[in-house]
């Protein structure tokens, strides 16, 4: 077979599914723009010889109990296969055979490379394709696009995706994607003021005496079965709430998260059952009693469906519940099958590798203690700074090591959160692009990837952006080796020359001490945390390194003006500079004094307003730049 011939034969799929449909009208698309062939799409029946791309589902060439997104391309004969595991899975093939064979790259939702191909492999070589980590995501504003999130084979429970784009998660989120307990049981509701005083056992209460979750023991008793004395308990609640989802809906994975506060319940039942359990494990009695009692509805009311709640170890609740004695590792509850662990690290120290000794909590312990408790676990992380989007918040130089430990774990779903709030964030746009190569292939060039992106996004500017990058990366690295010389120096300051943390340490005693040393660093080092101020600080970002980075953008944009694409390449390259423009404006009358900080104040509003942002920060706006009242509010 002369691979060239392919492109002008005619596609055909082989089930009526509206995915592989549109599917087979992607890759006509797709090889309409980069060959100029335009190959017919028919029935199978209507195929009577010659070449033809085939499109279907089934296990042919995969491999026995593989992820449903598994995919296979052969090419036998006169014939090119594309075979997935479930009909979203034929659509990732047509994608990646774009990106292998026609040079195709989806770089956002309005920018698709799309090279003019004039050779053609003559022996193209059959693959399988095995994602390495069966649910993924990196959640940056433009996923919300359902065909770009399709494009990069990436979805969440997040937003919805249309069949027809290979559909999504079967995740409910009528009460909330991840912190829904709350919203499941309504203080409009139960809360009011005609039933406050009965109902009050329901929440947990602030210092106001305001609701801000339910109580997770209320109707369960010491011994972790239903409390039948109560007539009305946050348990029947969450219960019936659950029962009315699964009847009504198709959705397989349902949330059970507690809500986004840092605060445990401390009425006396949770206090006294957290002595036995530890604050986690009420959340796994929880679910398991949960998951009980709907498997015994569903079958007494015939419905067949197999049915996952997701609870979260996050704030008060990262803590495994487990004991060690001699080393060894015993949970003190363990959680059903179904029962998942989404874990949230967000104490972690974005710069280095999850299951390195630079954070203020043990995580890698943390998190293989949750394996023993959990069979399926689930890991939320984090990469940006929340405060302040447009800060070059690095956590890249990490993947590789971060991510083949949560792969060593078996991390069902790698959920990667960056600034989803806004679609005009560079930084976030390009870790995208890296991310959802790396999340399906850990073997991926994590810095190749980028590069790649750079050079397709900037042309032949990309090399003064990747300076900028490395004048970044270079600084940051500085900062990381500071940082841990610093870690060993307060090690032994707070806790003496000889001693070590050793398995026989209980990790509530470990994170008692981690604590201890980052109170007592913390003015000196950097630990990168997601709302952490100390990268803010001037002595960390030398005012000559963003001179000698908005110079070089300066060069780029005079360079692009040339460029036949120059319209798109200045557009990207301001927002860029408004990362540079940001960081100094940041620090301005440290550097500088006040000579100038208007001017430079103005120029910064007025990029600003260009790029199209509306955010600085989760809760940063522009108008607290133009007033001079909030600019350094996170410090």
């Amino acid at each position: 077979m002369k691979f060239g011939d392919l492109f002008s034969a005619k596609i055909t799929t082989t089930c009526a599914d509206s995915c592989v449909s549109f599917a087979a009208e992607e890759l006509k698309r797709l090889i309409a723009d980069t060959t100029g062939a335009n190959p017919a799409i028919v029935s199978e029946s209507g195929i009577c010889g010659g070449y033809a791309f085939r499109l279907g589902v089934g296990d042919d060439g995969l491999p026995d109990g593989c992820p449903q997104d598994a995919f296979s391309v052969r090419f036998e004969k006169d014939n090119a296969f594309f075979t997935g595991a479930c009909p979203r899975a034929t659509l990732y093939a047509v994608y990646d055979f774009a990106e292998r064979f026609l040079g195709v790259r989806f770089l956002s939702p309005d920018y698709t490379y799309t090279p003019e191909i004039s050779e053609f492999c003559e022996s193209p070589v059959s693959y399988t394709s095995v994602p390495d980590f069966p649910l993924r995501q990196f959640l940056a504003k433009s996923v919300e696009n359902e065909k770009f999130s399709a494009r990069l084979r990436l979805y969440s429970e997040n937003y919805r995706i249309k069949a027809e784009y290979g559909g999504g998660l079967h995740w409910n989120g009528r009460y909330g994607c991840s912190h829904s307990l709350l919203n499941m049981v309504p203080k409009s509701v139960y809360y009011a003021e005609d039933v406050r005083e009965k109902n009050a056992h329901i929440y947990q209460l602030n210092d106001k005496g305001e609701p801000v979750d339910i109580c997770m023991s209320d109707g369960i008793t010491d011994d972790g079965e239903i409390d039948g004395s109560m007539e009305t308990s946050a348990f029947k609640i969450v219960l019936s709430a659950l029962k009315e989802l699964i009847s009504t809906t198709d959705d397989e994975y349902f949330p059970i998260g507690q809500m986004d506060h840092t605060d445990e319940c401390t009425c006396e039942k949770c206090v006294r059952r957290a002595k036995k359990y530890t604050r986690a494990g009420l959340n796994v009695i929880f679910g398991n009693l949960l998951l009980r009692e709907l498997r015994k509805w569903m079958k007494e009311t015939g419905i067949k469906k197999n049915i996952y709640l997701v609870f979260f170890a996050y704030n008060y609740s990262t803590l495994a519940p487990v004991k060690r004695e001699n080393g060894k590792v015993t949970p003190l509850v363990k959680a059903d099958p179904n029962l998942c662990v989404r874990i949230c690290p967000i104490r972690a120290n974005c710069y280095f590798p999850i299951n390195s000794g630079m954070h203020v909590q043990p995580f890698e312990r943390i998190i293989r203690e949750w394996k023993t408790v959990c069979d399926r676990v689930m890991v939320w992380t984090y990469h940006c700074q929340y405060h302040a989007f447009l800060w070059y918040f690095p956590t890249m130089q990490k993947w590789d090591e971060e991510l083949r430990f949560y792969k060593s774990l078996g991390v069902e779903y790698m959920f990667m959160q960056s600034d989803h709030l806004e679609s005009a964030d560079w930084k976030a746009n390009m870790e995208l692009y890296v991310a959802s190569k790396k999340l399906w292939n850990l073997n991926a060039d994590v810095f190749k990837i980028r590069d790649e992106y750079l050079d397709l996004t900037f042309g032949s500017c990309a090399r003064y952006v990747k300076r900028v990058l490395a004048i970044f990366d270079e600084n940051y690295a500085l900062i990381a080796a500071r940082s841990e010389k610093v870690r060993k120096r307060i090690y032994r300051e707070v806790n003496g020359e000889d001693f070590k943390y050793g398995d026989e340490t209980a990790t509530s005693e470990l994170s008692e001490k981690l604590d201890k040393e980052a109170a007592a660093e913390w003015t000196r080092n950097v630990y990168f945390g997601v709302y952490g101020p100390e990268i803010g600080w001037y002595e960390n970002q030398p005012s000559e390194l963003l001179e000698k980075q908005a110079e070089l953008l300066e060069l780029a944009k005079d360079e692009a003006h040339g460029l036949p694409d120059s319209a798109r390449i200045v557009a990207e390259l301001e927002k860029v500079e408004l990362t540079v423009r940001f960081m100094t404006l940041f620090n301005y009358k440290l550097y500088y004094g006040e000579d100038g900080y208007e001017k430079y104040k103005a120029e910064f509003v007025a990029m600003f307003k260009k790029t199209g942002l509306v955010k600085i920060g989760e809760s940063f706006v522009l108008d607290d730049v133009k007033d001079n009242l909030k600019l350094n509010y996170w410090l």
